[in-house]
């Protein structure tokens, strides 16, 4: 699919995000965050809301998955997908989109995607089950008898990448405030192309540089997504850019 398609209809499906279950969720055990000198972050940064960006100093979760995705479903209230080696990467979100799974020791304000652990044989009965019922709504790994599980601690996914895409105009780094400006300006094939893939690292530190200028993500970005509106400096010329995480193998709704 076409890069600023995807990034659009990225968009467009997380806001028209709609709950229709609930899920429990009771685990222990978080993801390494890194050590506390990593973690410091300015007063500034830590009052803007970053729709699920780990903090500075994250790194990614492991062991990662392996083999192509099974299946997976990126936009919508449920987004997951399901790996041969049984790895499961998902999220239930709430109308406004924050996530609703929440693991225990965890932020709400640091969490997008969770993770569990199926068998190999518990991930395909989970991919049956889902291609069977044939409705996004009924992703329910809660369900899956004991023995298809490896690992059912719910636990935060970091992914290792996130993708940055242009919203409508494209931002225009000299007429953005320090040191947001000189930040993004180093991504040229992002300017180029209005889309690419960056580091886990390279998000936070974007990020970073942006809350430092005082730019704020919107309040209400559903599904992990990152959404800056006129970056510009003009309502009528809007450059925004899109950040969101990178599901290995995984596509906006794919039977892989």
């Amino acid at each position: 699919m076409e890069p600023r398609v995807r990034a659009s209809i990225m968009k467009r499906g997380a806001l028209a995000i709609v709950l229709a279950m609930a899920a429990a969720c009771g685990s222990t055990g978080a993801a390494d965050h890194g050590g506390a000198s990593d973690q410091t972050l300015s007063a500034r940064y830590m009052r803007h809301h970053l729709a699920g960006l780990p903090p500075l100093g994250a790194r990614p979760s492991t062991p990662r998955p392996t083999g192509r995705c099974l299946i997976s479903w990126l936009s919508g209230p449920v987004t997951y997908a399901v790996y041969p080696d049984g790895l499961v990467i998902w999220q239930r979100w709430t109308h406004a989109g924050a996530p609703r799974i929440i693991p225990n020791g965890a932020k709400a304000r640091t969490t997008a995607f969770v993770q569990q652990r199926l068998t190999p044989r518990g991930a395909q009965l989970l991919r049956s089950q889902i291609k069977a019922a044939g409705r996004i709504r009924r992703f329910r790994p809660d369900l899956l008898p004991a023995s298809a599980w490896a690992d059912r601690t719910i636990r935060p996914y970091i992914p290792t990448h996130y993708n940055i895409a242009h919203d409508h105009g494209d931002p225009e780094p000299s007429r953005m405030p320090p040191p947001a400006g000189a930040a993004l300006a180093r991504y040229s094939g992002f300017l180029r192309h209005a889309y690419q893939l960056i580091t886990l690292s390279q998000a936070i530190t974007l990020a970073h540089a942006f809350a430092k200028a005082g730019i704020s993500p919107s309040e209400h970005a559903p599904g992990g997504v990152l959404e800056y509106h006129n970056l510009n400096g003009d309502p009528s010329v809007d450059g925004g850019l899109n950040m969101w995480p990178r599901l290995p193998g995984a596509n906006l709704r794919s039977k892989c």
